[in-house]
């Protein structure tokens, strides 16, 4: 019982009628120190955030659409149907989250393809194509500059909770020989073809230097 557990009972708040009407698990951690029950001094409070804001936002993010990524660069000549002038790197893109992404697709952005292009435009002598590992066929892709840092720019369907899926990014000519490629992934969920006034997210992988 509740009264030997934590020395109290309580006929139920919000976090009963979030589970029961809407199936969303919800909680009220309970923090500071015992001495100062449910009203810890002032002098506490600023204590009591700093120790406990990494776990509160680790429960935020993890509430929703939790980013993850893997790049992985296939070996030389890849797949059957690309020469061996081609370079072949996949995507994974994960939802470690609780909650599918928002909204009715997902727009991706990825930078590190170009380094420091002066205008949004290929390389000369490039080209690159993006395939869907959802049905295996080419996604519209386009390249633009933002902020003065070229990004390739697509959009995808949302993403289940705790789900992934994979994008192949096709190589070739200046964009096949780069030395290196830091890598970053962004995304932005929430969009929505009903209402642009919709409440948009965006996340941001760290960078990966694929050599």
């Amino acid at each position: 019982p509740a009264i030997k557990t934590v020395g109290y009972t309580a006929p139920g708040e919000s976090d009963d009628w979030f589970y029961d009407a809407k199936g969303i698990i919800s909680m009220s951690p309970e923090v500071g120190p015992e001495s100062g029950g449910f009203f810890p001094p002032i002098s506490a409070v600023a204590g009591i955030d700093s120790r406990n804001y990494v776990r509160a936002m680790h429960l935020a993010a993890k509430s929703g659409f939790q980013l993850g990524t893997r790049w992985r660069q296939l070996p030389s000549g890849g797949s059957a149907a690309v020469a061996a002038n081609f370079v072949e790197l996949d995507l994974e893109l994960r939802n470690s989250g609780l909650s599918s992404s928002a909204g009715d697709a997902l727009a991706i952005a990825v930078s590190g393809f170009v380094d420091g292009a002066p205008k949004p435009q290929p390389p000369q002598h490039a080209s690159l194509r993006v395939i869907s590992g959802h049905d295996s066929k080419p996604t519209k892709a386009q390249l633009y500059l933002a902020g003065g840092t070229p990004m390739l720019t697509f959009r995808a369907p949302p993403l289940q909770r705790r789900s992934k899926t994979t994008f192949r990014f096709i190589l070739a000519g200046d964009w096949a020989s780069s030395q290196s490629r830091p890598l970053q992934v962004c995304v932005l969920e929430g969009l929505s073809a009903l209402d642009a006034d919709d409440v948009k997210a965006c996340q941001c992988s760290p960078s990966t230097n694929l050599a």
